[in-house]
C-alpha cells in the first residue's frame, strides 16, 4: 500500500487511520510514503479517539511527519515488523518484539510500553522521552535465557524518573528465593539516562514476599537493572494489599505466624501452609481482604439498631393521653396534650389501650480506617396493652418480633439474617410539668450466617454458614415538658436516655474450603443521650380530626465514641487465633421526622409517618404506622 502527495479534498488522502470494534491482525502488511498514521483514531471532518486493538506480524509501516497510537489503543508488533517515522506520539500501549525508528519517541502520559511477547526485546533506533504518568510494564524469569523483557534505545533517553517501571511474572509457581538467585535482570538499554530514580511497582503477578530496587546507576551504567530480595514471612501483615484493612491485616498475620510455627501444615487441596504462602503473589494477597469475618463484627451493630428500634416503638406508646405517632428508633415521642389540662381535665387512663406498631428502617453504615461498609434492613411487628392504671399514669406489657438482615458488604459477600423475639415493660407518669415515659426490655434471637469466600492463590475458598444465638437487654427513660402555643398547637421539648446491649453468642462455620472459621461469644453497648422537639397540631376536616406531627433529635451515644468499633475474636483451625472488628453507626446522630395521626373513632387512632437519620458512620430511611384502640 503507497501513498502519493494529492492536492484538494477535505481529507489529505496520505494520512491513515486504523480503527476497529474488534480485534484485528494484520499480516505482510506495508504502508509507505504516508504523512501521517494513527492507530485508534478516526477522521469524520474531525479527529476522534476510538479505540482498538491491533497485531502487527511481519508488517513496516513508514510516515514522512508522525505516526500516534491513540489513548487506549493496543498496537503490538511481532519481531520482523517496524515502524518508521520522524515523530512517534503513544498515549496507548506498544507491545512487542518489534522495531521503532525515528527521531524522537514520546512516551505520554498513561501511556504504556510492554516489550517482548512473554520475554522478548523492544528496540527503538531513536531519542526517547517520558512523560510523568508512562508505564513500562516488563516480565522477568530468573531461569530464561533472556532473564527479562528488554527494551533498547540508540539514543539518549530523557524523562526517565517520569516513569514507572512494573515488573511481572512470566510464568507462575516461583518463590521469592528463585528470583532473588537471579539478580540481576537488566530492562532497559540506551546511550544515555537522564535519571537514577524511575519509580518501581511490584506487579500483582509477582510473590507477595518479594521487594525489588534498583540495583544499578543508570546515568552511569547506559542501563537499568533490578534486583529481588526475598522478604520474611512476618512481613506478610504489613504488605499493602492487606494494610488498609485491619482485618485483611490480623488475618494475613494469623497465617503468617501458623506458616512460621508449623510450615508443613496441609490445606484443603493438599498444598502445605509454607508452599501456599511462597508461591502467593501480590494479586492473591488482595483477596485476604474477601475472605476475613469482619461481618460478625458488624453484626453487633445491627443488633443494637434493632433494639433501639424496639424502644422507639414502645415509647410511642407510652403516654396514655398521648396524641399517638410515628418515626423510628428514638425520633420520636408522644407529645402529650393531658399536661396542658387542669389536672381534673385530663384524659381518664383508667381508659386502657391495646395498639400495635410496625416499623421498617433502611439503612447504612460507612466504613472508615479500613473497615467495611454495609446496608442493612430493620423491621419490627410489636403487640402492647396498658394493663394497670394509677392516677398519674398507667404501666403495660409488649411483646413483637423483629428482622435484621445485612447485605451489600464492600468487602466480603455475604448474608446475614437475624430473627427475634422482644418482650418487655413500659410505664408513663406525670411530675409536675414533666411527662416520664419509660421502657424495660430483653430480647432473643437467632442468626443465620453465610460468607462467600473466593479462593486466595493454593488457599481454597467455599461457602461458609453458621447459626449463632443473640440476646439483647434494653432500658429508657424519656422526660418531656409539653407546651400549647397560641395557634393551638402542641410544642414539646423532649430528653432521653437509653441504653442497650447485646450479647452475640458463639458459633463454628461449616462448609468447606480453608477459610472455616470459630467465632467467640461477643458483646456490644450503646448509651444514647438524646435532645429535641416535637410539635403537633389537631387539624378538624370534613374528613375527621387529623393531627400533622414534625420532630427533630440530636443524639450522641457515649460508647460509641469511646469504642469506635465492635470486636469479636476468630478462631481457625489452620490459621489461629486472630481479632476483626466492625464499624458502628457512630456517636453523633440527627434526626428529622415528619408523620400524620388520624382520629378513626372514638376509642381508635391511627398514625404513619416518615423519618430520616444522618449519623457519623452513615445514615437510615424509617418508615411506620401504629394503631392504637383504648378499651
Amino acid at each position: 500500500m503507497t501513498f502519493a502527495p494529492a492536492n484538494g479534498g477535505d481529507v489529505d488522502p496520505t494520512e491513515v487511520y486504523f480503527q476497529s470494534d474488534r480485534p484485528l491482525t494484520y499480516d505482510q502488511l506495508t504502508v509507505t510514503n504516508a504523512t501521517e498514521i494513527y492507530f485508534g483514531v478516526l477522521n469524520i471532518q474531525t479527529r476522534i479517539v476510538q479505540p482498538s486493538d491491533f497485531t502487527l506480524t511481519g508488517s513496516s509501516m513508514s510516515a514522512t511527519s508522525d505516526i500516534v497510537i491513540g489513548r487506549g489503543t493496543t498496537l503490538r508488533l511481532d519481531a520482523a515488523s517496524s515502524l518508521t517515522t520522524p515523530d512517534f506520539d503513544h498515549f496507548g500501549t506498544l507491545a512487542g518484539d518489534g522495531t521503532i525508528n525515528a527521531f524522537t519517541f514520546v512516551s505520554k502520559s498513561g501511556s504504556t510500553l510492554s516489550p517482548g511477547s512473554s520475554i522478548g526485546t523492544l528496540t527503538f533506533n531513536s531519542a526517547m522521552d517520558f512523560e510523568s504518568g508512562s508505564t513500562i510494564i516488563t516480565e522477568v524469569d530468573p531461569a530464561a535465557a533472556q532473564k527479562a523483557d528488554l527494551m533498547t534505545a540508540t539514543d539518549a533517553v530523557t524523562g526517565i524518573n517520569n516513569a514507572r517501571i512494573q515488573v511481572e511474572a512470566a510464568r507462575p509457581g516461583l518463590t521469592p528465593q528463585d528470583y532473588e538467585a537471579g539478580n540481576d535482570y537488566t530492562v532497559f538499554q540506551a546511550s544515555a539516562f537522564d535519571g537514577d530514580t524511575p519509580a518501581l511497582a511490584a506487579g500483582g503477578s509477582l510473590p507477595a514476599l518479594l521487594g525489588l530496587r534498583i540495583a544499578n546507576t543508570p546515568t552511569a551504567d547506559g542501563r537499568i537493572d533490578i534486583a529481588f530480595t526475598a522478604q520474611p514471612v512476618s512481613s506478610l501483615p504489613q504488605h499493602p494489599a492487606v494494610t488498609n484493612s485491619p482485618n485483611a491485616s490480623n488475618l494475613a498475620g494469623a497465617i503468617a505466624t501458623a506458616t512460621t510455627v508449623s510450615p508443613s501444615t496441609s490445606l484443603t487441596n493438599g498444598t502445605t501452609i509454607g508452599t501456599a504462602v511462597s508461591t502467593l503473589t501480590n494479586a492473591g494477597a488482595s483477596g485476604f481482604n474477601l475472605v476475613h469475618a469482619e461481618p460478625y463484627s458488624s453484626n453487633l451493630a445491627i443488633g443494637l439498631e434493632q433494639l433501639d428500634l424496639v424502644s422507639g416503638a414502645v415509647l410511642r406508646q407510652a403516654d396514655c393521653g398521648a396524641l399517638q405517632h410515628t418515626g423510628f428508633d428514638m425520633s420520636d415521642r408522644p407529645l402529650s396534650t393531658a399536661a396542658n389540662l387542669p389536672t381534673d381535665s385530663r384524659p381518664n387512663c383508667a381508659d386502657r389501650r391495646w395498639w400495635i406498631d410496625a416499623a421498617y428502617v433502611r439503612g447504612n453504615v460507612e466504613g472508615s480506617g479500613g473497615l467495611g461498609t454495609y446496608d442493612y434492613s430493620l423491621g419490627n411487628l410489636t403487640f402492647g396493652a396498658d394493663v394497670y392504671e394509677f392516677d398519674a399514669g398507667i404501666v403495660g406489657l409488649f411483646a413483637g418480633l423483629g428482622r435484621a438482615s445485612m447485605d451489600e458488604h464492600d468487602q466480603v459477600v455475604q448474608d446475614f439474617s437475624t430473627d427475634s423475639f422482644h418482650l418487655g415493660g413500659y410505664g408513663h407518669g406525670t411530675a409536675g410539668a414533666w411527662d416520664w415515659s419509660g421502657i424495660i426490655g430483653i430480647m432473643s434471637g437467632k442468626t443465620d450466617a453465610e460468607r462467600t469466600n473466593p479462593s486466595v492463590g493454593s488457599f481454597t475458598g467455599g461457602v461458609a454458614t453458621a447459626s449463632l444465638d443473640q440476646d439483647g437487654f434494653h432500658a429508657g427513660v424519656q422526660a418531656r415538658r409539653p407546651m400549647q402555643l397560641e395557634n393551638g398547637a402542641n410544642l414539646a421539648t423532649v430528653l432521653g436516655l437509653n441504653y442497650a446491649r447485646i450479647r452475640q453468642g458463639a458459633a463454628t462455620e461449616s462448609g468447606s474450603g480453608d477459610f472455616l472459621y470459630a467465632i467467640d461469644a461477643a458483646d456490644a453497648e450503646a448509651l444514647v443521650a438524646s435532645v429535641g422537639l416535637d410539635y403537633q397540631r389537631e387539624v378538624s376536616t370534613a374528613y375527621g380530626l387529623f393531627t400533622p406531627i414534625a420532630f427533630a433529635r440530636y443524639e450522641y451515644d457515649f460508647l460509641a465514641d469511646r469504642n469506635g468499633d465492635h470486636e469479636v475474636t476468630v478462631n481457625s483451625p489452620v490459621f489461629g487465633s486472630f481479632t476483626q472488628v466492625g464499624q458502628n453507626r457512630g456517636a453523633h446522630g440527627f434526626v428529622l421526622g415528619l408523620g400524620l395521626g388520624y382520629q378513626i373513632s372514638d376509642t381508635a387512632r391511627a398514625s404513619a409517618g416518615y423519618a430520616y437519620a444522618l449519623r457519623s458512620n452513615g445514615y437510615e430511611h424509617g418508615l411506620g404506622a401504629n394503631l392504637s384502640v383504648r378499651f
